[in-house]
C-alpha cells in the first residue's frame, strides 16, 4: 500500500468521525451543524497525490486540489471524478505532467553502472519496471483528467516547495543549497496558491459564489494555464 494511499484513508477516517459527530453518535456541540454535503480537499505533494486519489474514489468530496504532487491513483473510465485542479510549479515538472510521463526514469534511461543499484531499492529490475508502468497509467490519466477539465495551472518562476510554507523560514542561501529555486519569492507563490484555493473551493462548494479564475489571473499575472499541445 503507497504512502498516498494511506493519507487517503486516514482522511477517509477523519470524514467517517465527523459523520458520526454530525449525526449525534459522538457527544459533541457539532452535531447536526456540519454541512457534510460540501467537503473539500487540499494537499501539497504527497498530500495533493491523496487529494487527487480522494476525487477519483469517494464520492463525499465534492472538489480537490493537488498543489504539485505526482499521483499513483489510476482514474476509473466508468466513474465521474470530483472537480479537481492541480497547480504545478514550471521548473521541472509542468512538461511532464502535460504529456502524461511519470517523473520517475525508465530503467533505460538511468546510466547503466547505476542501473542496478537504482533498482535494488525497488526489488530488483522486473519490480522497477513494473512499478514504472504503474506510474505511467497513473501519469497519463492525470493528464486525461487535467485536460478534459483544462485544470492545470503553473506559477512561472516557482519551485516544488514554494507551495509549503518551509521557504519562509530559511534563508535564500539555505533555499538555493537544497534546492528551493526559482525566481517568484515563495512568499508570491503562497499567495496565488490561497488565492486559487480559495476561489475554486468558492466556486464549487458555496452556493452561488460564480467568481471565476480570470480575478485571480488578472491579480496574478505568473499564474498561467497549462498550454496542451
Amino acid at each position: 500500500m503507497s504512502v498516498t494511499q494511506i493519507m487517503a484513508d486516514d482522511i477517509r477516517f477523519v470524514i467517517d468521525k465527523l459523520t458520526d459527530i454530525n449525526a449525534g453518535k459522538t457527544d459533541s456541540i457539532l452535531a447536526g451543524k456540519l454541512d457534510l454535503e460540501k467537503i473539500g480537499v487540499v494537499g501539497h505533494s504527497l498530500g495533493g497525490a491523496a487529494a487527487y486519489n480522494l476525487a477519483l474514489n469517494d464520492s463525499r468530496i465534492k472538489a480537490a486540489i493537488n498543489l504539485d504532487g505526482a499521483v499513483y491513483a489510476i482514474p476509473n473510465a466508468n466513474k465521474s471524478n470530483a472537480p479537481f485542479l492541480m497547480l504545478a510549479n514550471d521548473e521541472n515538472g509542468i512538461q511532464s505532467i502535460i504529456k502524461g510521463e511519470p517523473f520517475m526514469l525508465k530503467l533505460e534511461e538511468i546510466r547503466a553502472e547505476d542501473q542496478e543499484a537504482v533498482a535494488s531499492a525497488y526489488g530488483g529490475k522486473e519490480a522497477y519496471m513494473d512499478i514504472y508502468r504503474k506510474q505511467k497509467r497513473a501519469a497519463s490519466g492525470l493528464a486525461e483528467t487535467l485536460k478534459a477539465e483544462d485544470s492545470l495551472l503553473v506559477i512561472k518562476g516557482s519551485a516544488h516547495m514554494k507551495f509549503s510554507d518551509i521557504g519562509l523560514f530559511l534563508g535564500l542561501g539555505f533555499r538555493r543549497f537544497i534546492g528551493i529555486n526559482g525566481e517568484t519569492s515563495s512568499e508570491e507563490c503562497l499567495d496565488i496558491a490561497r488565492a486559487v484555493t480559495l476561489n475554486f473551493f468558492n466556486r464549487h462548494l458555496k452556493d452561488g459564489t460564480k467568481d471565476s479564475l480570470e480575478s485571480v489571473f488578472r491579480q496574478y499575472p505568473k499564474l498561467q494555464k497549462a498550454k496542451w499541445s
